[in-house]
This record gives structure tokens, sequence and C-alpha cells, in this order.
């Protein structure tokens, strides 16, 4: 009997505390009202159209031409110089998604948070790795 008394000394001060707490979920200024965004393209920030330019390098700065460039719902393909330009492309104001894609190299992909401090696009690309096995690969290994 003398071991249950204390047990009941806890459950009490715990039922206690658990009533002394306050429900704090009402805001001490009721008058502030706060806007959230309601739905995913609030954050992405109102459509817009807007002209791109921009140069596209490989790993040792020298330019890539015929790459496929997506901005919005517009693509083109960069010139002999690496160079490409896109206009009146529809993008977010707060978001904008960058494809470039090119054979023998790896996809890549940007974005860019803000349209109204884009200024000249520069993008590196680099080379797909292909691992061989000397006599398996269709590279040239000098071998005899």
């Amino acid at each position: 009997m003398k071991s249950v008394i204390p047990i009941w000394r806890l459950m009490a001060i715990c039922i206690i505390f658990t009533m002394a707490c306050k429900n704090n979920s009402s805001s001490p200024n009721k008058n502030k009202s706060t806007t959230a965004p309601k739905i995913f393209s609030d954050y992405l920030g109102v459509k817009i159209t807007q002209d791109f330019k921009g140069i596209v390098l490989d790993d040792k700065n020298m330019p890539i031409k015929n790459t496929l460039v997506s901005i919005g719902n517009k693509t083109t393909l960069t010139d002999a110089l690496g160079r490409f330009e896109i206009k009146k492309a529809n993008v977010n104001r707060h978001f904008v998604y960058i494809e470039f894609k090119k054979k023998d190299f790896v996809d890549t992909s940007i974005t860019i948070e803000k349209t109204d401090t884009i200024g000249e696009i520069s993008v590196q690309l680099i080379k797909e790795f292909e691992p061989c096995l000397f006599w398996f690969c269709k590279h040239n290994h000098n071998l005899p």
C-alpha cells in the first residue's frame, strides 16, 4: 500500500500541471493580419514575358555550338560562338527554369530566382564520362 501512494502523488502533480497550462494558440495582437500564399504558384510569382541571352561553354571555356536551350515556352540552339538569345519567353517572376542539352554532354539545368536581376547567362557543360575496359569500349587506347 505504501508503494502506491507515491504513484498517486505523482499522477496528481501531473494533472495539476496539465490543467495549469494556458492555451497560447491565440495571438496577442488580433488586429494584425498576415496573408500567406495559398497555392504554389504564389511563391513563383506572376507570369511575365522576358528576353534572355547568354553563352554555353565546355570545361575548357570553349563555346559549344548547337546546344538546345529551353526557357519557359521557348527553345533555341546556340550559334557557332556558343551564344543564344530567346525573346519573349513566358516565365514566372520569381522562378525561371532553364535547360541545356547537347549530345556527349551532361544535361544541365539552372534556376534563377528573380527575373529583374538577370544579365547575360553563362553556363559550363560537362562532358559525359563513359567508363571503359580497354578492348570493350569505342575509345582508341592505342592497343596492338
